[in-house]
C-alpha cells in the first residue's frame, strides 16, 4: 500500500510540474520519464494515469508548447506521441481537448507542419482521436478541417504518379465514389459543397493516369456522377460541382475510333505522276481499332497528354516576317518571258484581237477599226438558248416525277398528296417570279458537263430551282446556360446505358443504297450530287442522329463542309443531329451561327429561300479521336460535335441542310452565262474565258470586265491605258460566302449604278470566281483533289497538280511583263471563326512594329496606301469592320496569294477579304446572321470603295457620292505608330475565336484545374455552414 501511495504522489507531482512548465528542457526531461513508464507498463498504467488527470497535463503542455514560434518538433513530435498514447485510451479525450482549447492549437500546428510530412503524422493522429468525440468532431469540422484535409492531400493526387499509382492498387477510386455518393444523397440541401468539389477533385487527380480512368470505370464512375450531376439541376451554386463532375466523366469516357473503316475520303482521285506526287495527307499508318487498343496499353500522365489536342493557329510574334530580304517586296519574273506570252490569249483588249473571233493576232495594235464586244462569240455556249414553252413544261414535268430522265431521277421527291399537275402549275408560276440570273434549264445543261470523282447522276433541287434570299433578316440564335452541358449528358448516357442506344445505320455512301421497308419511320438521307457531302448517318434514338462529314479527297482531313438531302420527317418533332467528326477547336456555331435549311414543300408555296434553322446548337470536343499522321501515331487528335435541333414544319417534306449557303460550281457556269445574254454590248465589254482545265476535267473561267471603248483613236488609247484590278475567289471550296460575295461584285459591275460605269470607265477587271471548281464540284472544304491547300501553294505552284494556281499566277506575272501589273489584287474567303467582314493585307512597317524589331522603320519607305480601301469599306460598307483588319505577314502565310502577290508581283493593294459565315457584332447588321442579299452587298461595296484610288474621277458626276459620299472622305494617314495593328489582328486564315467560351466539359488541363482556394472560401464561410444537419 505505501508503495502504491509513493508511486502515485511522484506521477502526479511529475504531471503538476509538466502542465505548469514552459521550459522546453525541463519539459522533455518529463516527457522522457513518463514514455518510460508507460512503455514499461500496461494499458492498466495508461488508465491509471488517465485517472490522474494524465490526459489534461498533456494537452495543457501541448498548448504551451506550440505558443513558442518557431514549433521546436524536438518537444513536440514525443508530446504528440505520448498523446496518442493515451488519448487511444481516454474515451473523453476529444472533449477534455476541446474544453481546454487544444483543437485550434493543434489545427495550427497542423498548418504549420504541412511542408514536412513527418511533422503532419503525428497531428493527424490527434486530430483523429478528437474526432472520436462527436461534439468534438462537430467543432472540427466547423474550425474547417475537412478543407484543410483536402488541402493537404489534393498535392499528392496530383503530381505524384506513385502515389496515385498505390491509390490506385488500394482501391481508393471506389472509396472515393462511395463517399462522393454518401455525401450527394445525405446532403440534400447542398450546404456542403465545397465537400463535393475536394472529393471530385482526388478522383479528377487519381485519373490523370490510364489505371485510374479503368478504376473508374470498373467502379462504375460514370454512373455515379452522372446521375449525381443530373440530379444537381440548374441551381447556380452547384455550377462549380457539375464543372468538376463533367470534366472527370469526359476525361475517363474512353476514346473511340469514328464509325467507319478508314478515316480517309471514300472518293479517291488518280493524280497525274501519281508516283512523283504526294498529297497532302498519305494514307493512315493507324487502323481505327489501334485506338482502342492503345488506349489499354497506355500508362503514361494525362498531364503528359495536354499537347494531344488540336494545336490552335500560331499567333505568335515569333511567326512574324522580319528577314527584311524577305519582307521587302521584290517584284521578279518565275517564268520566261516567252512562256508567260501564253497568257496574250487572256487579255485580247491590249491588243484588239480576240482569239475566239478569229481574228489575226498580228493586227493594229492601234485598234481603230474594232469595237470588241460587237465582234464577240459566243463559242462555249453555243448550244445553250434559253429554253422555249416547250422546254419549260418538259424541265416541270421532270422536277414532279411525271418524266424524268436519269440524271434527274434521284433529284428529289415531293408528297404524295401533291399530285404532279397541282406540283406543275405551282413551278410554272414560280418561273414567272424571276430568280435573278438563274434559269433550271440552263443550271442542267451546265451540270450535265460537269465532271466529279463520285460521277454523280442527280441534281440537288435547290441548286436546280435556285434561291431567293427572304425580305427578312435573321438574328443571331441564342444559347441557355447549362444546355451544352445536357447534351453531353445526353451522350454520355448511350455509354452507361448502351441498351437504349439504337445505332442504327440508316445511310452509308460506302456502300450500297440500303433497303428499308415502308413502315420505317427513320429519316432518309441522301448526299450523292454536286457539292453535297455526308458520308454516313446513324439513328441513335428514334429522333436522333449522328452524322459523318466525308474528308477532303485525297486527305484524311478537312471535316466543315456538310450538305445533304433529308426526307421522312414527322411535323412538330423535335430531331437532333450531331456531326461528329469537325476538326476545329472553334465554331461561331458557339456564338448564335445556324446551319441553313431549304424546304421543298415551301419552295412549291412560293419561298425558294435557304434559310437559318435549327435550335440548342452547340460545339465541343468528343469522345471519338484519330491518330495524327503527321507525327506517326504519338498523338492522338480529337473531334468535336456540332450538334443542333431542328423541328420540322411539314411532314413527308424534302429539306436540304448545309453548312452554309451552297453555291455550286454548275451555279457559277450558269450564272456567268445569263449575265452574258444580259448585257448590252454597247456599254459592257464583257469577256467569259477559260483560264485553263482543273485535274478533274472541269473549266476555270476567267471574266473580263470593263467600259466599251468608242470609234475614236483616242478612246482606244484610254481603253488601253486602263489598270487592272484581278479579283480571285472559292480557292477553298467549303467557304461558299466567297462566291455569293464574288457574284455580288459581278453583278454590280454589270448594272448601270453611275458608280459601276465610272468603275468601267476607269479600270479593266479581271475575275477569276473559283479558283477549285473540283473542291466545289466534289463537297471538299478546303483541298483540291490533290489532297492540298491550294492557297498555299502560290511560291512554288505546279501545273499539272495545281493548274488554277499556276496559272492564275502566270496571268498575273505576264500583266506585269508588260508593263500592267494590277493596281489591285484581292481573294474572297469566307471565315469560321470571326463575326463580320474583314481584310488582311501587307505592311512592311507593321509587321516590324508589331514584332518590336530593333529595325529603325523611319528609315524604311513604305506607301501606306493599302489602307485606303479597308477605310473606305469600313465607312461604305455595313458589314465591314476595320478594326478587324490586320496588315501583318507571317512566315507561315508565305505561300498564301496575297503575300506572294504583294511580293514577287508588286502588287501594293494585295488583300484577302473574310466574310463571316455567322453575323456581325458591330454597325448596322449588328445581331444579326449575314444572309445571301447581305454577302452581294459587300461584294458590291467592294467595288464602289475602289473609286477612292482614281482621284481623277471623284468630280465625274455628283451622283456617285449621292448614296456612297463616305467613299470621298476617308482618313488615308497611317501615323508613325507601333500600335497601328489591333491586338486581336492576325493573318492565319482561322485563329482562334477571341470571344468568351464554355469549355467547362472540355478535358481537364492544368490551365482549367478549379482547384480548392482553401484561404478564400475559410474566409467567406460563416460558423454554421458546416453544422451538420442531424435531420
Amino acid at each position: 500500500m505505501t508503495s502504491a501511495s509513493g508511486n502515485a504522489t511522484g506521477l502526479e507531482i511529475l504531471l503538476s510540474t509538466l502542465q505548469s512548465s514552459y521550459d522546453v528542457q525541463n519539459t522533455l526531461s518529463i516527457l522522457q520519464i513518463l514514455d518510460e513508464l508507460l512503455s514499461a507498463g500496461t494499458v492498466k498504467r495508461i488508465r491509471y494515469m488517465i485517472s490522474k488527470g494524465g490526459s489534461e497535463a498533456l494537452l495543457h503542455t501541448l498548448i504551451n508548447m506550440t505558443r513558442i514560434f518557431p514549433p521546436n518538433y524536438d518537444v513536440l513530435l514525443p508530446l504528440l506521441h505520448l498523446i496518442i498514447k493515451v488519448g487511444q485510451r481516454d474515451k473523453r479525450f476529444g472533449q477534455k481537448a476541446q474544453e481546454i482549447g487544444a483543437i485550434n492549437e493543434t489545427l495550427n500546428l497542423l498548418k504549420h507542419s504541412l511542408p514536412q510530412p513527418k511533422y503532419v503524422t503525428p497531428c493527424l493522429w490527434v486530430l483523429k482521436i478528437y474526432a472520436t468525440s462527436v461534439v468534438t468532431g462537430a467543432a472540427l469540422g466547423k474550425s474547417g478541417i475537412t478543407r484543410l484535409l483536402f488541402k493537404l492531400i489534393s498535392p499528392y493526387t496530383t503530381r505524384n504518379t506513385k502515389a496515385v499509382r498505390r491509390a490506385v492498387d488500394n482501391g481508393y477510386i471506389h472509396r472515393l465514389l462511395k463517399l462522393y455518393q454518401d455525401w450527394h444523397q445525405r446532403d440534400t440541401q447542398n450546404r456542403f459543397t465545397s465537400i463535393h468539389k475536394a472529393l471530385l477533385n482526388c478522383i479528377k487527380n487519381i485519373t490523370n493516369i490510364q489505371a485510374g480512368k479503368k478504376a473508374f470505370l470498373q467502379a462504375d464512375g460514370m454512373r455515379v456522377l452522372l446521375s449525381a450531376s443530373q440530379a444537381y439541376g440548374s441551381s447556380p451554386g452547384l455550377q462549380p460541382v457539375i464543372k468538376l463532375a463533367t470534366q472527370v466523366m469526359r476525361k475517363c469516357h474512353p476514346k473511340q475510333p469514328l464509325p467507319l473503316l478508314t478515316v480517309r475520303s471514300c472518293y479517291s482521285f488518280l493524280l497525274p505522276n501519281a508516283a512523283d506526287s504526294q498529297p497532302l495527307a498519305c494514307s493512315s499508318m493507324f487502323p481505327q481499332d489501334v485506338i482502342a487498343m492503345k488506349e489499354d496499353d497506355e500508362e503514361q500522365d494525362d498531364e503528359d497528354n495536354i499537347e494531344n489536342e488540336e494545336p490552335v493557329c500560331n499567333e505568335d510574334d515569333d511567326d512574324l516576317e522580319t528577314d527584311l530580304t524577305r519582307l521587302r517586296p521584290n517584284p521578279q519574273l518565275d517564268r520566261a518571258v516567252e512562256e508567260l506570252k501564253q497568257y496574250e490569249r487572256l487579255c485580247p483588249e491590249l491588243t484588239g484581237y480576240f482569239q475566239d473571233s478569229g481574228r489575226n493576232p498580228n493586227g493594229p495594235s492601234g485598234g481603230c477599226i474594232l469595237n470588241p464586244s460587237k465582234h464577240k462569240t459566243k463559242k462555249m455556249h453555243l448550244s445553250m438558248q434559253r429554253p422555249s414553252v416547250d422546254s419549260s413544261k418538259a424541265c416541270i414535268q421532270t422536277v414532279t416525277g411525271e418524266e424524268r430522265p436519269h440524271f434527274l431521277s434521284q433529284s428529289w421527291s415531293i408528297d404524295s398528296e401533291q399530285n404532279g399537275q397541282h406540283a406543275g402549275y405551282k413551278l410554272s408560276q414560280m418561273r414567272r417570279e424571276m430568280v435573278p440570273f438563274h434559269d433550271p434549264h440552263v443550271y442542267t445543261m451546265m451540270a450535265e458537263k460537269t465532271r466529279s470523282a463520285s460521277d454523280y447522276k442527280s441534281l440537288a433541287f435547290p441548286d436546280y430551282w435556285g434561291h431567293i434570299s427572304p425580305v427578312y433578316q435573321e438574328p443571331l440564335t441564342g444559347q441557355w446556360s447549362g444546355h451544352q452541358r445536357d447534351k453531353i449528358f445526353e451522350d454520355i448516357q448511350r455509354l452507361v446505358s448502351p441498351g437504349d442506344i439504337l445505332n442504327k445505320v440508316v445511310f452509308d455512301a460506302d456502300s450500297l443504297p440500303l433497303v428499308t421497308s415502308e413502315d420505317d419511320i427513320s429519316l432518309k438521307f441522301y448526299s450523292h450530287f454536286e457539292s453535297g457531302n455526308l458520308r454516313k448517318a446513324i439513328q441513335i434514338r428514334k429522333y436522333e442522329y449522328d452524322l459523318i462529314m466525308n474528308a477532303d479527297i485525297n486527305t484524311e482531313l478537312q471535316h466543315q463542309w456538310f450538305y445533304f438531302k433529308l426526307s421522312g420527317m414527322r411535323a412538330g418533332i423535335p430531331y437532333r443531329f450531331n456531326i461528329i467528326n469537325c476538326e476545329k477547336t472553334n465554331s461561331q456555331f458557339n456564338y448564335g451561327m445556324q446551319p441553313v435549311m431549304y424546304s421543298v414543300h415551301e419552295a412549291l408555296c412560293g419561298r425558294p429561300h435557304w434559310i437559318r434553322v435549327g435550335s440548342d446548337i452547340y460545339y465541343y470536343k468528343n469522345h471519338y479521336c484519330r491518330y495524327n499522321a503527321a507525327t506517326r501515331g504519338k498523338k492522338e487528335a480529337s473531334y468535336y460535335t456540332l450538334t443542333f435541333t431542328i423541328t420540322f414544319l411539314h411532314s413527308k417534306d424534302v429539306c436540304y441542310l448545309a453548312y452554309h449557303y451552297p453555291y455550286t460550281y454548275s451555279t457559277l457556269m450558269t450564272h456567268l452565262h445569263l449575265l452574258e445574254e444580259s448585257l448590252n454590248p454597247d456599254q459592257v465589254y464583257f469577256r467569259h474565258q477559260t483560264l485553263c482545265s482543273t485535274l478533274g476535267g472541269n473549266r476555270c473561267p476567267v471574266i473580263t470586265i470593263t467600259a466599251s471603248p468608242g470609234a475614236q483613236c483616242e478612246q482606244l488609247r484610254q481603253f488601253w491605258n486602263r489598270q487592272y484590278v484581278v479579283l480571285t475567289a472559292r480557292v477553298h471550296p467549303g467557304e461558299s460566302n466567297a462566291s455569293w460575295v464574288i457574284k455580288g461584285t459581278l453583278e454590280f459591275l454589270m448594272s448601270n449604278d453611275p458608280i459601276a460605269r465610272s468603275l468601267r470607265d476607269s479600270y479593266i477587271f479581271k475575275i477569276i470566281p473559283m479558283l477549285n471548281p473540283d473542291g466545289v464540284v466534289n463537297g471538299c472544304h478546303r483541298c483540291s483533289l490533290s489532297g492540298e491547300d491550294l492557297n498555299r501553294q502560290w511560291s512554288d505552284p505546279k501545273p499539272d497538280l495545281h493548274p488554277t494556281i499556276y496559272h492564275t499566277k502566270g496571268l498575273l506575272s505576264y500583266l506585269r511583263s508588260i508593263g500592267k501589273t494590277p493596281l489591285v489584287y484581292c481573294d474572297y474567303h469566307g471565315h469560321s471563326r470571326k463575326k463580320n467582314v474583314f481584310m488582311y493585307g501587307c505592311s512592311l512597317k507593321e509587321t516590324l512594329w508589331q514584332a518590336r524589331s530593333s529595325i529603325d522603320t523611319a528609315t524604311l519607305k513604305e506607301d501606306i496606301g493599302y489602307r485606303t480601301i479597308p477605310k473606305v469599306l469600313d465607312k461604305i460598307s455595313p458589314a465591314f469592320a476595320m478594326n478587324r483588319c490586320c496588315f501583318l505577314v507571317q512566315k507561315s502565310r508565305e505561300a498564301t496569294a496575297r503575300v506572294v502577290v504583294w511580293r514577287e508581283i508588286g502588287v501594293l493593294r494585295s488583300y484577302t477579304m473574310e466574310s463571316t459565315y455567322c453575323g456581325c457584332d458591330q454597325g448596322k447588321y449588328n445581331g444579326l446572321q449575314l444572309g445571301t442579299q447581305e454577302l452581294e452587298e459587300v461584294g458590291a461595296k467592294f467595288c464602289a470603295g475602289l473609286l477612292k484610288l482614281k482621284k481623277e474621277e471623284w468630280s465625274c458626276s455628283k451622283q456617285l457620292i449621292t448614296e456612297d459620299g463616305a467613299v470621298f472622305d476617308s482618313d488615308n494617314e497611317l501615323p508613325n505608330d507601333r500600335r497601328v495593328t489591333p491586338s486581336d489582328g492576325s493573318v492565319d486564315d482561322e485563329p482562334p475565336c477571341s470571344e468568351e467560351i464554355d469549355y467547362d466539359t472540355d478535358n481537364c488541363t492544368e490551365e482549367d484545374d478549379d482547384s480548392i482556394d482553401l484561404a478564400a472560401e475559410l474566409s467567406g464561410t460563416s460558423e454554421d455552414e458546416l453544422e451538420l444537419d442531424k435531420n
